[in-house]
């Protein structure tokens, strides 16, 4: 059986996988851009965990079951041919049909997300989900090769900052551990520049030339007519949140760094930068 080769489910889905080394990077200023035009449906975050859930039971079963692939097979021949005179506790079908029924299974629910996409007449689909792995990222691209990627990176600063005012950073421990997390997977996300089915994009650059920057989206992602008047809303939590420290509905401002989560910052930065000494905005 060979390793990890898609499904027919899922050879031919193409989402638009829209990421980031973490969260507060600009993700949702992306999927809303993009949902902002009248060809493109990007889904939340609910949708993008469940297609990782699906994309590591997938990948575990065929680990497990490629290795134990010749003693399956010859379980199952024997029996075919009357021998059942021996231990066949976990006697399995013929596994390259049996795995592909479970991809079929597995990835239903991403078919029907396309399939919805287009009933509603925006053929352009996808999934926003900051913060994936490298693994996860790999298993994307191995399981659904037509899928293209919008990874928008942030300095790091910025992104802890509004992280600690969003409360999912409450201590020194906790930045270290975001930071650190910011820098791998921002190392390998640049490493993807010179593919053709990836788009980096500086969340700066976004601000500073939206004209520009939403341009080259657009002509990566095939949507017409983002809004621009989308970024003049600043949007980064419910809009019905109950959180204390939100200046205005649908926004939390940014918190002050102490010197020790400064530090830490600085330290993951200088580590993407040494790996990428041509890359400003870290």
């Amino acid at each position: 059986m060979s390793q990890l080769l898609p499904p027919q489910t899922t050879s031919e889905l193409n989402p638009l996988i829209v990421t980031a080394p973490s969260i507060r990077s600009g993700t949702t200023l992306l999927q809303r851009l993009l949902c902002s035009s009248s060809n493109a449906l990007i889904y939340g975050e609910e949708c993008g965990k469940d297609m990782e859930l699906s994309l590591q039971l997938y990948a575990s079963k065929v680990a497990v079951y490629s290795h134990a692939g010749q003693r399956f097979a010859a379980d199952l021949k024997r029996v075919l041919e009357g021998d059942v005179n021996d231990w066949i506790l976990d006697l399995m079908p013929e596994l390259d049909g049996y795995i592909g029924a479970l991809g079929r299974a597995y990835f239903s629910g991403l078919a029907y997300c396309r399939d919805y996409a287009a009933l509603v007449g925006r053929p352009v689909w996808g999934i926003k989900y900051p913060g994936w792995s490298p693994h996860v990222i790999r298993l994307i691209r191995q399981v659904m090769p037509k899928s293209r990627f919008i990874i928008i990176y942030r300095e790091i600063e910025d992104c802890l900052r509004s992280a600690k005012a969003r409360r999912s950073v409450n201590s020194e421990a906790e930045a270290g551990q975001f930071c650190k997390a910011w820098a791998q997977n921002l190392t390998f996300m640049l490493g993807l520049s010179d593919d053709s089915s990836v788009l980096l994009l500086k969340y700066a650059e976004l601000v500073k030339e939206p004209e520009r920057v939403i341009e080259s989206l657009a002509e990566f992602a095939d949507v017409r007519e983002m809004r621009l008047e989308i970024l003049s809303h600043k949007i980064n939590t419910w809009v019905d949140a109950e959180v204390s420290m939100a200046q205005r509905p649908g926004y939390i401002e940014p918190v002050a760094l102490t010197e020790a989560e400064k530090r830490i910052a600085d330290e993951s930065a200088r580590a993407v930068s040494l790996a990428f000494p041509d890359v400003n905005g870290l």
